[in-house]
């Protein structure tokens, strides 16, 4: 019995990594790796699914395939530049000429 249940276990994994082509293969298939999400995994489409399953269901969705690792902004955080905190005099003058006085 265990060894029954192993079995389809394992054959129908083998069907979901044959269903996931290599990126090269895939590219010359004319499939195009999409992301409908930054936790979403991609799917490989064809340009006929793009639109029929993705654009005409206003599924929003990003088209991956030619998007390289160094095309990628890094998310590591910019330095940012500390300027010192503007000083101030610690006493007012008076804004016209002092010798003058007020009147």
């Amino acid at each position: 019995m265990r060894a029954s249940a192993l079995f389809t276990l394992l054959a129908s994994s083998a069907g979901l990594v044959a269903a996931v082509p290599p990126a090269g293969a895939a590219k010359a298939a004319g499939l195009r790796l999409i992301k409908t999400s930054p936790e979403d995994k991609g799917t490989w489409v064809t340009e006929e699914q793009k639109i029929t399953q993705y654009r005409n269901k206003r599924i929003g969705f990003v088209d991956i395939t030619d998007i390289t690792v160094s095309s990628i902004p890094s998310s590591q955080p910019q330095p940012h530049v500390i300027t010192p905190a503007p000083t101030y005099a610690s006493v007012l003058t008076a804004l016209s000429n002092p010798d003058q006085g007020w009147e």
